[in-house]
C-alpha cells in the first residue's frame, strides 16, 4: 500500500523535483566542504544601498529570542541546535533576521555573526541547510553593504563564502517555490559581494534562473503562485533588495532589471489588496504575522520607485 501511495505522489511531481531529490541523495555520499574559504575577497562594488534596507520585526531582546510566539532565553550562550525547540523555530534562529532589528549596533551584529561561526563548526544540522543558509547570508550581506567591511570581518567573510558555495552545491530543485527563489537570490547577491571567478559564475547562473523563476512564480495578477501572502511578502522583499543594490549589477543584467521593476510593481499591488487596513497580511495558506515586515514593504517599494 505504501508503494502505491508513493506512486500516486510521484506521478504529479515535475521531473526537476525528482532530479533534485536524487541529486541531493547522491551529494550526501560525498565529503562536506570546508566551513571557511581563506582567500575570500569582497568586491569593490559593495557600497551603501540606494535606500536603507528594511528593519526586521522585533524577535530578540538581549539573549532572549521570540519566534512563532515562543520565547526562549539563552543567558549562557546560544544553543544553536537546541533539541527542545521545533525545527521551524531553529530555522528562524539560524536565519538571523534579528541582525536587522532597529537599534542593533554594528558591534552587536558582528558578535552574533561570530557566535554563529563558533557554534556551527561542522557542515550539519539546520544551520547548514540551504534555505536558512540563504536567508542568513543575505542578512550578513546587508550588514556589510550598510556599514562596510573591516579587517575584523575577514573570518566572517571567509565563512560566508563557504556558505555561498554550499548553497550552490545544494540548490533546492526538489523543493522549488520560495526555497529555490531564496537560493537563487542569495547566490546572485553573493556574486555581487565577492570578487572571484567562482562568484561571477554564481551570479551569471543565478541571473539566468531568476529570470525563469520570476516568470513562473509571479502570476499575471502579481501574486506568488503558492498563494501565501507571507511567502509573497518574503519574495517581494528579496526583489526590492536586489533593486536596492542594482548600481552594482544593472549594467550586466538589464533584462533582469526590467523584469524586477515590472514584477515588483504588480507584487506591491497584490500585497496591498491582500492586506488589512493596519497593513498586516491576510492569514491564509501558511501565513503568519511578524515573519516578514509586510506593513513597511509598500513604503519600501515607493522609496525605490517601484509602486
Amino acid at each position: 500500500m505504501n508503494w502505491l501511495q508513493y506512486a500516486r505522489t510521484l506521478r504529479y511531481l515535475r521531473p526537476v523535483r525528482i532530479y533534485g531529490w536524487a541529486r541531493n541523495r547522491l551529494l550526501q555520499l560525498l565529503p562536506a566542504g570546508p566551513t571557511a574559504i581563506q582567500d575570500a575577497r569582497v568586491s569593490a562594488g559593495v557600497q551603501p544601498p540606494k535606500v536603507p534596507f528594511l528593519s526586521a520585526p522585533t524577535s530578540r531582546q538581549g539573549t532572549t529570542l521570540t519566534f512563532l510566539n515562543h520565547t526562549v532565553d539563552y543567558p549562557g550562550g546560544i544553543h544553536w541546535h537546541d533539541p527542545a525547540q521545533t525545527k521551524l523555530w531553529r530555522y528562524n534562529l539560524h536565519s538571523m533576521h534579528y541582525l536587522q532589528q532597529p537599534g542593533t549596533t554594528r558591534k552587536a551584529q558582528r558578535a552574533w555573526m561570530y557566535a554563529w561561526v563558533r557554534g556551527n563548526p561542522d557542515v550539519q544540522g539546520e544551520g547548514w541547510e540551504p534555505f536558512p543558509t540563504s536567508l542568513r547570508l543575505v542578512n550578513w550581506f546587508k550588514v556589510w553593504w550598510t556599514h562596510g567591511c573591516s579587517e575584523q570581518d575577514a573570518p566572517l567573510q571567509a565563512s560566508a563564502y563557504a556558505q555561498a558555495r554550499h548553497v550552490r552545491c545544494w540548490v533546492e530543485y526538489h523543493v522549488q517555490g520560495n526555497h529555490l527563489f531564496e537560493n537563487l537570490k542569495t547566490l546572485f547577491w553573493a556574486g555581487c559581494t565577492f570578487q572571484s571567478t567562482e562568484a561571477a559564475r554564481w551570479q551569471r547562473w543565478a541571473a539566468r534562473h531568476l529570470l525563469r523563476q520570476l516568470h513562473e512564480q509571479i502570476l499575471a495578477d502579481g501574486g506568488h503562485y503558492e498563494g501565501s501572502p507571507m511567502y509573497h511578502a518574503q519574495i517581494l522583499e528579496g526583489c526590492l533588495d536586489l533593486l536596492n543594490i542594482q548600481s552594482a549589477w544593472m549594467e550586466l543584467y538589464p533584462a533582469l532589471i526590467a523584469l524586477l521593476v515590472s514584477k515588483t510593481s504588480q507584487m506591491l499591488a497584490w500585497l496591498e489588496t491582500m492586506s488589512h487596513p493596519d497593513g498586516e497580511i491576510v492569514l491564509c495558506n501558511d501565513a503568519a504575522f511578524h515573519i516578514v515586515p509586510a506593513p513597511t514593504l509598500l513604503d519600501y517599494g515607493r522609496r525605490l520607485g517601484c509602486s
